[in-house]
């Protein structure tokens, strides 16, 4: 009867019970929020004048969805590490990733996992390749497989960014390990995703209380620690001047622009010896405006 909040994606039968949202909101008028969503009042009344059949019914079609879904893990245990295929991250991976959660919540926890890794395996091998020419067959080999029309990259990147906020918001229990994606994925600076993935960690900054403090340890502990690297290996990186840039838009907005000028104040001498020594103080603009 006081049962408010219920999260069973996790369960392995309602991955094979696409149905079990609305008899588990139907059964408990208590409930508010199911697996991170919250129950509205129009999707009560909805779901109350919703008739459904006697579970037994669905018997024979469970079977052929439980066969279905143990044929599609096998395939991801078979295919676990093209992900991350001789340490690449992956754009398609990540999408399809995300695009799976949409349609079956119960392997949110699995493949929200595999989006984080290739997150922190692009930030680990783009530090692996600092200074070096190599770091160009990085951003390469992220969007190589990326299938797109009229070469709109840009939509990619859109969408990219647009799935990671939008199951973050819908389900709290991976919001730290989404908003540390986007804080890896800054780094991108090919096709504008790592601009846009700026972008949604300062309009995160301006969300609840849990949300603006996982963006700004994101923004510390990952970008500022991440263009630390960058500074050290090259200031007029492509990379370091796209992470510079975001956090110039950052610094535009007056409601998070002394949290953010804070964060960036223990970098400030790393960038001012890096620019001394390599001479560049009147070629890097874009340091200077920051």
């Amino acid at each position: 009867k006081n049962l408010t909040f219920l999260r069973i994606y996790n369960n392995p039968f309602v991955a094979c019970f696409k149905e079990y949202q609305v008899f588990v909101v139907k059964r408990l008028v208590s409930l508010t929020k199911l697996d991170d969503s919250p129950i509205t009042k129009s999707l009560r009344q909805a779901v109350q004048s919703t008739s459904l059949y006697p579970l037994e019914v669905y018997d024979d079609q469970f079977r052929k969805r439980k066969a279905e879904f143990l044929r599609k893990e096998e395939h991801r245990k078979t295919h676990r590490d093209k992900g991350t295929l001789r340490g690449f991250s992956r754009c398609t991976v990540m999408l399809e990733n995300l695009e799976e959660i949409l349609e079956d919540p119960s392997i949110l926890q699995r493949n929200i996992a595999v989006v984080y890794e290739n997150a922190v395996n692009f930030t680990l091998a783009m530090h692996n390749a600092s200074g070096q020419k190599g770091a160009n067959s990085i951003e390469e080999a992220f969007w190589a497989d990326v299938e797109v029309q009229g070469n709109d990259y840009e939509a990619v990147s859109s969408k990219l960014v647009e799935l990671i906020v939008g199951i973050m918001e819908r389900h709290e229990s991976v919001r730290n390990a989404l908003v540390e994606s986007l804080g890896h994925l800054t780094g991108v600076c090919m096709h504008g995703l790592g601009s846009k993935c700026m972008v949604a960690l300062g309009r995160i900054m301006l969300g609840s209380d849990l949300s603006r403090q996982s963006a700004a340890t994101a923004l510390k502990d990952i970008v500022l620690g991440n263009l630390k690297v960058l500074i050290k290996a090259d200031v007029k990186s492509p990379s370091c001047k796209s992470l510079i840039s975001g956090l110039n838009v950052m610094l535009r907005n007056p409601a998070i622009k002394e949290e953010v000028a804070g964060k960036m104040e223990a970098l400030l001498p790393t960038l001012v010896e890096c620019l001394e020594e390599q001479q560049l103080l009147t070629e890097a603009p874009h340091c200077l405006k920051s």
